[in-house]
């Protein structure tokens, strides 16, 4: 996950979309990692000051997913790594 231009006082939540667990990070150098996640729908929150971005992501079986935000063009893009890791075959 990265974040262009980070802020200082960026913080980025990911919860999944059943159960009740959720994770904050605060991105360093533009980048925060979510790791060892199970396949599944996930809400991520991107708070910045007033701002919030709000995106469900569907994290598919054996591969990994990259998330890029800017916020202030108010866009973000993604892309499926390939790279297939032993946590996340389920």
């Amino acid at each position: 996950m990265w974040v262009c231009r980070p802020d200082p006082w960026d913080q980025l939540t990911l919860c999944p979309r059943t159960g009740c667990s959720c994770w904050t990070r605060r991105p360093w150098w533009g980048g925060a990692l979510f790791g060892f996640l199970e396949p599944g729908e996930y809400l991520l929150t991107l708070r910045r000051g007033t701002l919030c971005c709000r995106l469900l992501l569907r994290l598919p079986p054996g591969a990994n997913v990259d998330v890029v935000l800017d916020m202030e063009n108010r866009t973000w893009t993604w892309r499926r790594d390939l790279f297939h890791c032993f946590y996340n075959q389920k």
